[in-house]
C-alpha cells in the first residue's frame, strides 16, 4: 500500500503537500505529490509522480476518474452534461461520450485537456504540451431512478511527452474549479477558450473586461 506523507490535511486560503510512496520486493518504487493551491493560486494542483524498477525510470500515465457534476438534473431542468474539452493541435474539441466511443485516443499538441459541464472543469495542462490523451466514457444509474435511466461521465488519461525517454519525475498541472473568467485567464489564458460563447468571442472577451472595468 501507498504510505502517506501526513495523517490528514486541511486546505484553507493557503498551500498544501501531499505524498504517496510505494515500495515492494521485487525493486519497485513509486511516489506521487500533489501540491494544492500552489502559490495560493486557487483551484490549481500540480501532480508529480514518478516510478522505477531497480533504479530505471517507467514510463507514467496519470489518470483522473469520471467527472464532472451528477450527470444529471435532479429537477428536470435543462442543463449541459458533463463532455471531454481540449485543445488538440491548435482546435478546441468539446466531446461527447459519443464523439469518445468513436475515438478515444489523442496525441500530439495538447495544452489543456480533460472534462466539464455547464459551470465547472477539470483539465491538465501538460507542459510542454505534447502528451497522448485517453477519453473512456463510463455510464452509471441515476440513483434511486424508478425507470433506471442512466447518466454518462468521461474518465480521462494523460502521458505526458509519450515519444520521449521516461523521466525521473513527471509533473502535470491541473486547473479544477469554476468557469469564471479571471480565474481561467489567472491560471491559463488558454483556459478561457472554455467558455463555449462560439463566433462572439471576439466580442464577449473585451466586453468582459469592460464590464470588470466598470464595476470595480
Amino acid at each position: 500500500l501507498y504510505q502517506p506523507s501526513v495523517d490528514h490535511l486541511t486546505l484553507g486560503a493557503e498551500p498544501g503537500t501531499l505524498s504517496f510512496e510505494y515500495r515492494d520486493d521485487s525493486g519497485l518504487s513509486a511516489r506521487k505529490t500533489f501540491y494544492f493551491q500552489p502559490d495560493k493560486q486557487p483551484y490549481q494542483l500540480n501532480v508529480e509522480a514518478s516510478a522505477d524498477v531497480r533504479a530505471t525510470p517507467r514510463p507514467i500515465t496519470v489518470k483522473f476518474g469520471p467527472g464532472i457534476g451528477l450527470g444529471y438534473s435532479p429537477t428536470g431542468q435543462s442543463f449541459t452534461p458533463p463532455r471531454a474539452l481540449q485543445s488538440f493541435n491548435g482546435s478546441i474539441q468539446r466531446l461527447t461520450p459519443t464523439d469518445v466511443q468513436a475515438q478515444a485516443r489523442y496525441e500530439g499538441t495538447i495544452p489543456f485537456t480533460g472534462v466539464d459541464d455547464q459551470y465547472f472543469l477539470a483539465v491538465a495542462r501538460p507542459n510542454p504540451p505534447t502528451a497522448r490523451v485517453e477519453f473512456v466514457p463510463i455510464t452509471v444509474p441515476i440513483p434511486g431512478d424508478p425507470e433506471g435511466a442512466t447518466r454518462s461521465f468521461i474518465a480521462f488519461s494523460v502521458r505526458p511527452n509519450p515519444g520521449a525517454a521516461p523521466a525521473e519525475t513527471v509533473k502535470l498541472p491541473f486547473f479544477m474549479g469554476p468557469k469564471e473568467f479571471d480565474q481561467l485567464r489567472n491560471a491559463d489564458p488558454q483556459l478561457t477558450y472554455a467558455l463555449d460563447v462560439g463566433w462572439f468571442r471576439v466580442i464577449v472577451t473585451p466586453l468582459l473586461d469592460t464590464l470588470r472595468w466598470i464595476h470595480r
